[in-house]
C-alpha cells in the first residue's frame, strides 16, 4: 500500500524523497515510511494520498509533519505514511539522486525531532494535551472477556503494532492494571479512613456489601471518564475490562448490592465506540486462569454473549495463532478510529 502510495505521487508530478534506505514494500508492524515534500505540495500531496486510500491522522504537536494512515485487510497491519514538509526557501531538488542530494535528504529532521529546544518541546506537549476539536475524533474500544481470554497480551501487542497513539487504560477493580499505570499511595489509611471503616462495620451484611458495591460502581464509572478524555485528544484509546462487566459478572444475582452496582454502571458509563470480546473453549480458560470452576466460566462465556454480541460487540477467538487474535482486534480498532474521524 506504501508503493501504490509512492507511486501515485510520482504519477501526479510531485517531487518528493525517501528520508534514507526504508523497506517500503514490507514495513515493519508499528513502523513507518519517511518522505520528504516540498511545503507548497502539502495540499496536492494530502489530495493524491487520499485518492490512493491513504487517510490523514490529524496530529498537533508535529510541527511540518503530516501522517497518513492505510489498513492493509490482507495482512491485519497499519501502514504509515510520515511526510515531513521542506520549506521553499531550502531550494532543494526533491527529485535529485546524487550522493549529497541523499545525505541531505537522510539527515532531515523537522518539529521536535530536529532541536531540544525548551519552547519547542513545552509548545508540542501542549498541542499534544488539546482537544481536536468540539467532535471527538478519537475511539474508545473496551476489550472484555473472562479470565484467562488474553487481554493484557493482546492490548500489549495492539500497542506495538499500531504506529499511532494507543492508550490503554485498565478499568477493572483488581491489580491487572499495574503494567497501565504508576503506583499510588493507598487511601483511606489515616484516623478518618479508621472511623469510616469502624461504622460501617456495624451495618448488616446486606447492606455493607450494598454500600460497597455502589461505592465501587461509581469509582469504576468515575474513572472511566478518563478514557473519555484522552479520546477526545484524538487517542486510541484501549479499556482492558471496562465498569459494564458487572452486567456479567453477577447477571441473576438478586441480592441489592449486585442489583444497585448494576444500575449505577448503567447509567453512569458511557458505552464504547466497539468492543471487542476475546474467547476462549472453558477447559483453555481454566488452564490458563485456574481459579475459577468450568461451571462459572461456561456462565461468564454465555453472559458476555449475550449482554454484549447484541450490541454489536466482535467475537475473536483466542485459541490459536497469537497475530490471528492480534489482527482481527487491530481491524476493529481501525474501523473504531475510521468511524471518529470521518475517514
Amino acid at each position: 500500500m506504501i508503493r501504490a502510495a509512492l507511486d501515485a505521487l510520482t504519477n501526479a508530478g510531485i517531487p518528493f524523497a525517501a528520508r534514507g534506505e526504508q523497506p517500503i514494500d514490507d514495513p515493519p508492524r508499528g513502523g513507518d515510511v519517511d518522505i520528504l515534500v516540498g511545503a507548497a505540495d502539502a495540499d496536492k500531496t494530502e489530495e493524491v494520498l487520499t485518492a490512493a486510500g491513504m487517510r490523514r491522522l490529524v496530529s498537533p504537536g508535529h510541527r511540518r509533519h503530516r501522517f497518513y494512515l492505510a489498513f492493509d485487510p490482507d495482512r491485519a497491519q497499519w501502514m504509515k505514511l510520515d511526510v515531513s514538509l521542506v520549506p521553499r526557501r531550502f531550494g532543494w531538488d526533491l527529485r535529485a539522486r546524487d550522493d549529497r542530494s541523499l545525505a541531505r535528504f537522510a539527515a532531515y529532521r523537522t518539529g521536535t525531532k530536529a532541536a531540544s529546544r525548551p519552547a519547542e518541546r513545552l509548545w508540542s506537549a501542549l498541542a499534544r494535551k488539546r482537544p481536536l476539536g468540539l467532535r471527538r475524533q478519537g475511539a474508545v474500544v473496551a476489550v472484555l472477556g473472562p479470565d484467562g481470554a488474553g487481554k493484557g497480551t493482546i492490548i500489549s501487542q495492539l500497542r506495538a503494532e499500531i504506529p499511532a497513539t494507543v492508550t490503554p487504560v485498565y478499568l477493572g477493580h483488581g491489580q491487572s492494571g499495574e503494567r497501565y499505570r504508576s503506583a499510588r499511595p493507598a487511601r483511606g489509611r489515616g484516623p478518618a479512613g479508621t472511623v469510616v471503616r469502624s461504622a460501617l462495620a456495624l451495618l448488616p451484611g446486606v447492606a455493607r456489601d450494598a454500600q460497597y458495591r455502589a461505592r465501587r460502581a461509581l469509582r469504576l464509572s468515575l474513572r472511566c471518564w478518563r478514557a473519555w478524555a484522552c479520546a477526545w485528544r484524538g487517542d486510541l484509546v484501549v479499556c482492558d475490562r471496562y465498569p459494564l462487566d458487572a452486567l456479567v459478572v453477577d447477571a441473576g444475582d438478586a441480592r441489592p448490592g449486585p442489583r444497585l452496582e448494576g444500575w449505577i454502571v448503567s447509567r453512569l458509563t458511557p458505552w464504547p465506540d466497539a468492543v471487542v470480546l476475546l474467547d476462549a473453549p472453558a477447559e483453555v480458560l481454566r488452564a490458563r486462569k485456574p481459579e475459577s470452576s468450568r461451571e462459572q466460566i461456561e456462565r461468564l462465556r454465555r453472559e458476555y454473549r449475550s449482554v454484549f454480541v447484541c450490541r454489536g460487540a466482535t467475537v475473536v477467538l483466542t485459541t490459536g495463532d497469537e497475530s490471528a487474535s492480534v489482527g482481527a482486534t487491530s481491524a476493529v480498532l481501525w474501523r473504531a478510529l475510521s468511524e471518529r474521524r470521518g475517514w
